[in-house]
């Protein structure tokens, strides 16, 4: 398909561009988690990339070097990937690690005690209360104050409010066209994955000339996907919604939940910059992992009656108790049809998952 080709082109073009800003001595910031303002690292003058690459067997296997084998797929091939030093891994030279679970806060340990590279936690509260978004909101300004001083470097608040109000415009875009299934949902998969690395001011460049060239999808029905963290390779579930002619309303944390939320900060002084775009960012929809976590659920319902979606497809990871122990509840919280497939990034799960996907869509449609 042209239009994927072109979003190919214009990533092969980032990287390259990533590849010059190392050359001149830039310095590259990856964070593992939507819920940190990565303008704030753009003040600093780093590359702020989230990282949601490199998700493959291999880098689990080679993950399992230094943890075990039941640990999250995700960390697994993190840590591979910095010690194979590969994908988009390579480049990054400082972590901002927002704690969001247990297996995750032993990742960045080993990040930080075994391949020794700069991490600068965060904790992200999992209880959703005044006094845990006050905690996040010091949490964020103790770490970007300690990269400050880390870089030498003052923050250029200018630069942050020009970066935040790009990446407004870019999400308010990516956003309409998943509500609306404006794309195939491998063309949205696929422009969320930018949204997540590539510099803001191009990507919406580029993204206002493509979205004209868009060819028309009239899919033949509806699906609401949740769940785990979906990877750039970890898109066995959307390229066959691509395939079946199916929408994906992506209410995960690659999808709508990382592009809902956001607001202008025209108005607010530098004083006030830093604290408002944390409240910002931990106001935005809700994760499975905060508790009462009820407001994922009213979501996911006011979606099905706004799209008329047919069913629910619950993605997974294994040995991840956050979306897995929801399995239940999920099933009997609505009136559609759930699917539940928990995966790990082996090329043996591939058939196995499309298999059980293609079951599913055949008794919606």
């Amino acid at each position: 398909m042209d239009i994927l080709k072109e979003i190919e082109s214009f990533s092969c073009e980032e990287f390259k561009a990533l590849d010059g800003f190392k050359s001149q001595g830039g310095k590259v910031a990856a964070v593992f988690c939507r819920k940190f303002p990565a303008s704030l690292l753009s003040g600093l003058g780093l590359w702020p990339l989230r990282v949601l690459s490199g998700a493959t067997g291999h880098a689990e296997s080679v993950g399992e070097r230094i943890v075990r084998p039941d640990v999250c797929p995700y960390c697994k091939s993190i840590i591979g990937n910095f010690l194979e030093k590969s994908s988009i891994h390579k480049h990054v030279d400082i972590i901002v690690g927002l704690i969001t679970c247990d297996q995750m806060r032993r990742t960045l340990e080993r990040l930080s005690v075994d391949l020794n590279l700069p991490v600068f936690p965060v904790q992200l509260p999992a209880t959703d209360s005044k006094e845990s978004e006050e905690y996040f909101i010091q949490g964020v300004g103790s770490a970007v104050g300690n990269i400050s001083t880390y870089l030498g470097k003052e923050i250029d608040f200018s630069a942050v409010r020009k970066d935040w109000e790009t990446r407004i415009e870019i999400a308010g875009i990516l956003a309409d066209l998943m509500w609306k299934c404006g794309a195939l949902p491998l063309i949205t998969h696929r422009l969320a994955q930018l949204y997540a690395w590539a510099r803001s001011a191009e990507f919406l460049k580029f993204v206002k000339e493509l979205v004209p060239k868009l060819p028309e999808f009239t899919p033949d029905f509806s699906v609401i996907t949740t769940g785990s963290v979906l990877c750039n390779e970890d898109d066995t579930l959307i390229k066959i919604l691509s395939e079946r002619n199916v929408c994906s309303i992506p209410l995960n944390c690659t999808g709508l939940n990382m592009v809902e939320g956001l607001e202008s900060v025209e108005d607010i002084s530098d004083e006030e910059l830093m604290p408002a775009l944390s409240r910002i960012i931990y106001r935005m929809p809700s994760c499975i992992r905060v508790r009462p976590n009820k407001k994922v659920y009213d979501r996911i319902g006011e979606a099905l009656e706004k799209t008329k979606a047919k069913g629910i497809i619950l993605k997974t990871l294994s040995f991840c108790d956050l979306w897995y122990t929801e399995k239940e509840r999920m099933k009997r919280s609505f009136d559609v049809p759930v699917l539940v497939y928990d995966s790990t990034y082996g090329e043996g799960e591939i058939g196995r998952a499309s298999t059980r996907i293609e079951t599913f869509l055949e008794a919606l449609a």
